[in-house]
């Protein structure tokens, strides 16, 4: 018997209605499933995976991984540790940088070669171009050394001749005088005995009555009158005032411009505020600064212009009498 068509189409949407309905009236399509149950999905997803099936490489020759083995340095070039240093002693290895040299430094100190070890922390400070923490650890060694080894040069003969120079008015001149000689001794003494310094003191006519402040001007020179000199500086006091901490910063601040304007080293930092001036102008300065500064304010050697006349005149006199 055959159903006819007009009852087959109904029965069969409704027997697909009916299924949709008795399987899915209890389910949620819209509220998220929690994280318990996508982890089970996920586990039981995982479980069924297929591991793949790993074999050992039978054939292939297992290589090994070199060892990376860092290259040595150089040995440090210590000297020669038998005879006495130059005053620019490491200058030559000022090139391969601050580092360097504090390595260098330290390996002297421990074989207890303190005068080389000071000269090497000295190279950080003015040749090494160090950074500013290291020109700090190199400070701090220097304050250590310095004070436990003798001055550089005990001849006065030997040391650099410069003179401290002051211009002011008669009225401030005589309490200047014995101020400025206990600096210019202090500058002896830091410069570890490569500088002699002298004292000069120029009266001008006096334009006060005692009551304003005088100008007073100060540079350092060479003792002949043609040496170069160092830039003028001035301030203004009044009789009975305290000059020396008026005068200090102010020689440290030639001492510094001088020798940033004339020579190579690495600038010494400017004064801040709280600085100790005595100390800055006792370590930050090397021996070697000091010893290119009073360098710097001598007469340049110039050959006598005479002398080679006469040797030229006796050359085409020997050259003559041979033809």
């Amino acid at each position: 018997m055959r159903i006819p068509l007009y009852w087959c189409l109904p029965l069969a949407i409704l027997v697909v209605g009916l299924t949709w309905w008795f399987r899915t009236r209890d389910v949620d399509f819209v509220t998220p499933p929690s994280e318990e149950k996508i982890e089970l999905v996920r586990r039981e997803a995982r479980q069924g995976l297929a591991m793949p099936d790993i074999r050992e490489d039978a054939i292939s020759v297992p290589r090994e991984e070199p060892e990376l083995v860092a290259p040595e340095p150089p040995p440090l070039d210590l000297g020669d540790l038998g005879s006495p240093p130059a005053l620019e002693e490491y200058g030559d290895q000022a090139g391969r940088g601050a580092p360097h040299l504090i390595m260098l430094a330290e390996a002297l100190e421990q074989q207890g070669q303190f005068q080389r070890a000071l000269l090497a922390w000295e190279r950080v400070m003015d040749l090494g171009k160090a950074e500013p923490e290291q020109i700090r650890r190199a400070l701090e060694v220097v304050k250590r050394l310095r004070p436990t080894l003798p001055d550089w040069n005990t001849d006065e003969e030997k040391a650099r001749r410069v003179v401290l120079h002051a211009g002011t008015g008669p009225l401030l001149a005589d309490e200047l005088l014995p101020v400025m000689e206990k600096i210019a001794g202090d500058l002896e003494q830091v410069s570890a005995g490569l500088l002699k310094v002298e004292v000069k003191i120029t009266k001008g006519r006096s334009i006060s009555d005692g009551k304003l402040p005088v100008p007073v001007a100060l540079w350092l020179a060479g003792v002949e009158k043609e040496s170069p000199t160092t830039e003028v500086v001035s301030f203004t006091a009044k009789a009975g005032d305290d000059l020396r901490p008026r005068i200090l910063p102010l020689v440290y601040q030639l001492v510094r411009n001088h020798l940033r304007s004339n020579t190579e080293f690495v600038p010494v930092g400017e004064l801040e505020e709280g600085d100790d001036v005595s100390e800055a102008l006792a370590f930050r300065f090397t021996r070697l600064c000091w010893d290119e500064f009073g360098a710097s304010l001598q007469v340049p050697e110039v050959e006598d212009a005479g002398d080679e006349e006469v040797e030229e005149e006796e050359e085409e006199e020997e050259e003559s009498g041979v033809e």
